[in-house]
């Protein structure tokens, strides 16, 4: 459910998102479990989304998906993963976005994507991603020179991811430095963040979520919506990790580890309330959420 309720407000962002539905999977007519079924980010993804849809698509995760500086080769950057035109890319606009980025530059970035995407991957304090201390699950596609970040993979929203954050509550993270370490660190934050215009942009885009589908009422009637969907299934799960009990408590408190999704998000929109009228502090000294 963290995964679908984050691809679904990815889409009423406007981000360009996978495709995802429920699905009962069976091997050879045996029910083997739930799960989620999410589409491929490919060229038939490029294609429903760009207009151009014939350029570089990675998918970064490991040397080089901070998008800091290494050099003017391709190969020091080991892991940005390559999706599409494998054959006939010099990857020269990749390298020339990391050296932008490097100089400060914001116009090689689909800045305003940048902020939707941002507004909910923070409100959902999604750590396993490009701000979190992995700097993965994220795609990035290169249309004329400009690059957008593309969502994938939150099934550790919602609080769940918390490497190098022991000790903190995540449902506080900072809105304006929502990174767990060194904001300078993940240059395609700090350079678009770094522009009070774009800030404000943003903070514009969290109080619509706050206001709209995150308001309390109204997400807890689209958590119930969904479990309601899936309840029977669940139950009838042969491989299901917590069972039906904790299926339910989870919906509204926390179980483990795991936040509960109400609890949650009720805890952070007050959070980020305060973040954005000032009560709280929105960022630290630049050593990142996690490091203070």
């Amino acid at each position: 459910m963290r995964e679908v309720l984050a691809y679904d407000l990815m889409e009423e962002m406007g981000v360009p998102s996978p495709e995802h539905a429920y699905v009962n999977f069976y091997v050879n007519g045996e029910l083997f479990g739930l799960y989620l079924m999410v589409e491929a980010i490919d060229s038939e993804f490029l294609e429903r989304h760009f207009a151009n849809s014939n350029g570089d698509l990675y998918k970064p995760d490991g040397v080089g998906s901070d998008l800091l500086w290494i050099d003017s080769d391709i190969s020091s950057y080991t892991d940005i993963n390559l999706q599409t035109n494998e054959d006939i890319t010099d990857n020269g606009a990749f390298l020339n976005f990391v050296e932008q980025l490097d100089e400060g530059a914001t116009d090689v970035v689909n800045v305003d994507m940048l902020l939707r995407y941002m507004s909910v991957s923070t409100a959902l304090s999604n750590l396993d991603s490009y701000h979190g201390a992995l700097a993965h699950n994220y795609y990035l596609y290169d249309q004329d020179g400009v690059f957008t970040l593309l969502p994938w993979d939150f099934n550790e929203s919602f609080g769940t991811f918390a490497m190098n954050c022991n000790g903190v509550d995540i449902r506080e993270l900072y809105i304006d430095e929502p990174v767990s370490g060194a904001l300078s660190d993940r240059p395609l934050l700090a350079n678009v963040f770094a522009d009070q215009d774009n800030l404000e942009v943003y903070h514009q885009y969290l109080t619509q979520l706050i206001e709209g589908t995150l308001a309390s009422d109204t997400f807890t009637t689209r958590v119930n919506e969904i479990a309601d969907l899936i309840r029977e299934h669940v139950e009838n799960d042969p491989t299901s990790f917590y069972g039906s009990a904790a299926f339910e408590q989870n919906l509204t408190s926390s179980v483990s580890q795991f936040f509960g999704l109400t609890e949650f998000m009720n805890y952070r929109i007050n959070n980020m309330t305060a973040q954005l009228n000032g009560t709280l502090p929105s960022a630290g000294n630049g050593s990142g959420f996690c490091s203070r």
